[in-house]
């Protein structure tokens, strides 16, 4: 039996409001940050997608996705935007989230979480939790699958 390859869902809908300046226009060595993040994790994963808030202009990267999808809410977190995505998705699919103002996330990152889902036959999603420093013991929602 094929193993299906998850999709990568980068959520850049953010406001970047305490940042000063919209995240999404920066880049990592001359590449933008979404199509950055889309290379450091997406190697494991299949289609690529980015969830954007309604309105707003398409960051740059934004045509090496696959699929672009428009959070119905808009600046609400990422969890109505996680809703949106997972509306979209195929039935029995996996999505990979990542934060779009996440560039130092990995594939082996991805791959952990996706062997954490694995090994829970009835789970249905993954977080990672901090294990040293002040954030020590609490969850961090993205990346998630």
């Amino acid at each position: 039996m094929p193993t299906i390859k998850p999709i990568l869902c980068i959520l850049a809908g953010g406001r970047s409001s305490r940042f000063g300046s919209p995240k999404m226009s920066l880049s990592v060595a001359g590449v933008p940050i979404v199509s950055w993040l889309s290379r450091r994790v997406g190697a494991v994963c299949g289609e690529r997608w980015l969830s954007v808030a309604p309105g707003v202009a398409l960051p740059p990267g934004a045509g090496g996705f696959d699929r672009i999808v428009v959070d119905g809410v808009g600046y609400a977190g990422p969890l109505p935007a996680m809703a949106r995505v997972l509306s979209c998705a195929p039935r029995g699919s996996c999505v990979v989230f990542a934060a779009g103002d996440m560039p130092l996330a990995s594939d082996e990152l991805v791959m952990r979480l996706m062997r954490a889902l694995r090994i829970g036959r009835r789970t249905i999603g993954v977080m990672s939790r901090w294990t040293s420093g002040v954030d020590a013991g609490q969850v961090e929602p993205l990346p998630s699958i």
